[in-house]
């Protein structure tokens, strides 16, 4: 099997180091329209976790920008007036690429979600979203996002070679 194959020592060193994550170092941006739903979530998480929301698309690119490096993850809801959610997740990978994307939506339209995958999305969330999984989901989002963190950083200084750069991320 697959496991068999794997360098387990590996995996559980990146594991080990992500055990003591700091949730709130790093922000969430949750965007969507519906400002009860913007209520519920920061209520919902802001205990556990540094939130930022946004009801429209135009305003979570001028926090992107504003906070660019402050914020790890992104979720947002795709059925939102004047700009979808695909439009700000492709708007995030260009502002900050690293910034883990999430997609939030109550419609199964596999075309849009084909093409945030094609974007880098992260994992796509059915609304109404589950407060008991999604603290999980958030925590593994902003692991993802510290880990791609640290790899740069250390291909920055020349800790880390492209090769094992590519092979780790």
């Amino acid at each position: 099997s697959d496991f068999e194959t794997m360098d387990l020592g590996k995996v559980d060193i990146v594991m080990e180091g992500l055990g003591s994550l700091n949730t709130k170092a790093h922000a969430i941006l949750y965007v969507d329209d519906e400002r009860l739903s913007l209520k519920h979530f920061a209520k919902a998480f802001e205990q556990d976790f540094r939130i930022l929301t946004a009801p429209s698309a135009r305003e979570a690119v001028a926090l992107l920008q504003l906070h660019r490096g402050e914020i790890g993850v992104l979720m947002t809801d795709q059925n939102m007036p004047r700009e979808k959610g695909l439009w700000l997740l492709q708007q995030a990978k260009v502002i900050d690429p690293m910034v883990v994307r999430i997609l939030a939506t109550a419609s199964s339209d596999w075309a849009t979600i084909r093409e945030a995958i094609r974007v880098g999305l992260f994992t796509f969330i059915p609304l109404p979203w589950e407060p008991e999984q999604l603290p999980h989901v958030l925590r593994r989002a902003l692991q993802l996002y510290d880990l791609q963190c640290d790899l740069l950083h250390q291909h920055e200084v020349g800790d880390l070679s492209s090769v094992d750069y590519a092979e780790r991320l």
